[in-house]
């Protein structure tokens, strides 16, 4: 947009001269619409003190009960009938829309699941129930950044924007509703459900595959309550921490099928070299995430703005390398490979980068850092402010099996995050979002 802008004088017809309402009686003109109240009603049912049962528990949604990012309900309250909020005056039923009218551009739009059917609702929120259109159809559309936009230049007020019920009943979403949508959209939301519902973290994934593929037994071991002893002998002369004898003596003991042995002669550290003057993408320990295996190139350029330009010794990164931080606070789970994107990057100082052999797949080395199995190994190095040395890193022992069967484990990690993928699965919403708009 230009930093100016002509307004025809019909658009200055309403009462309402604000920048963003001015903008919205712009635009709102342009491309073919369907009334919000041709598709849904705006249901008014409301939940009235003196059918509150003081002693009932009930189910209340408010605000902070939906993801802004998902779009789910993931917080609902279960309270008694004395403790519902003055603000709780709404009904609710499952395959009802509810959509916030406070603040519109967070996007709290959220579909009342079946085991949520008649649940109280705060009038910070609209409730919308369908008609011919699908539940997931309509979400589909309403969580869509254009509508979200729309919603936004609706809202009036400064201190709160808030959408008002008379504006909602004049509006108009910006497509033509296609009843073949609908199917699609509700496999789509059935998807993402799964995927929101059931997702597991990236180190939980891989505890459970390390443990199908390769763990023969665990054994468990009783830890104290208050104290422990550690006889004389078993006291070493440079560590009086407790943090290593308590890893040490009461850590499960574990049994693998296959040769569990140091990375000693695995991995290898990479050295700082000399360079002239130069500018290069810098990699950070803020970049290192516990729930990805690769660094995110995007997350890179982002927060280094612009390469940095390096006078002293520095370590140029390959693909491949494997990255952890120097102190321990970080963990050993915030690890990460380099992509192909990021060849010729340089680590900061904070990092400790290694070459991987041959012998080893990249990406099994990286999942197993982020299991249970090394983070036990990883506490027994000393107390949480500590320098890690390479030295250290290299003592961490690892299942060693086939390259047949790292290669196995790799893809059985992989395929159980793409069926977890939420991310992937937005984005398919996404292009359908946007192939919506483009076909009406």
């Amino acid at each position: 947009m230009s930093e100016s802008l002509l307004v025809p004088y019909q658009v200055l017809q309403g009462n309402d001269w604000s920048v963003d309402a001015v903008l919205y009686s712009l635009y709102s003109k342009s491309i073919i619409r369907t009334p919000l109240t041709e598709i849904a009603q705006i249901n008014l049912n409301r939940m009235h003190t003196k059918d509150i049962d003081s002693s009932q528990q009930y189910c209340y949604i408010e605000l902070s009960s939906i993801s802004a990012e998902t779009g789910f309900i993931d917080k609902p309250q279960y309270l008694l009938g004395e403790f519902i909020p003055t603000r709780g005056k709404l009904l609710a039923k499952k395959g009802d829309i509810l959509l916030s009218t406070a603040r519109p551009e967070r996007g709290l739009i959220a579909i009342v699941p079946r085991e949520l059917d008649n649940c109280i609702v705060s009038n910070a929120f609209l409730v919308l129930t369908p008609k011919d259109i699908s539940s997931e159809l309509l979400w589909l559309v309403l969580r869509s950044e254009k509508v979200i936009g729309e919603l936004k230049l609706m809202a009036s007020g400064t201190t709160i924007p808030t959408l008002k019920i008379s504006k909602l009943r004049e509006y108009g979403l910006p497509f033509k509703w296609n009843y073949e949508w609908d199917e699609k959209a509700q496999k789509l939301y059935i998807d993402l459900e799964k995927a929101y519902l059931g997702k597991s973290s990236l180190p939980e994934i891989v505890d459970k595959v390390f443990t199908c593929e390769l763990l023969e037994s665990e054994e468990k071991k009783v830890e104290p309550s208050d104290f422990f002893l550690v006889p004389y002998e078993q006291l070493s002369s440079d560590r009086m921490d407790v943090n290593y004898y308590y890893q040490g003596l009461f850590q499960p003991t574990f049994l693998w099928r296959v040769p569990f042995v140091p990375l000693e002669n695995l991995i290898n550290p990479i050295s700082p070299i000399g360079e002239p003057k130069t500018k290069f993408l810098q990699v950070r320990v803020q970049d290192l995430e516990e729930e990805e295996v690769y660094i995110n190139i995007e997350r890179v350029k982002r927060q280094t703005n612009e390469p940095k330009t390096v006078t002293s010794n520095f370590i140029p990164l390959c693909t491949g390398h494997l990255l952890l931080g120097r102190i321990s606070l970080s963990g050993i789970k915030k690890c990460a490979l380099v992509p192909l994107e990021l060849e010729g990057a340089i680590a900061a100082t904070n990092i400790l980068v290694f070459s991987i052999v041959d012998g080893l797949i990249p990406e099994y080395v990286a999942y197993y850092f982020k299991s249970k199995w090394a983070e036990m190994q990883y506490k027994m190095l000393g107390l949480p402010t500590i320098t890690i040395t390479s030295s250290d890193i290299k003592s961490v022992k690892i299942p060693l099996p086939t390259l047949e069967e790292q290669q196995s484990i790799v893809q059985k990690i992989q395929q159980e995050l793409e069926e977890h993928d939420f991310r992937r699965l937005a984005e398919e919403m996404f292009q359908f979002q946007k192939e919506i708009f483009t076909r009406s």
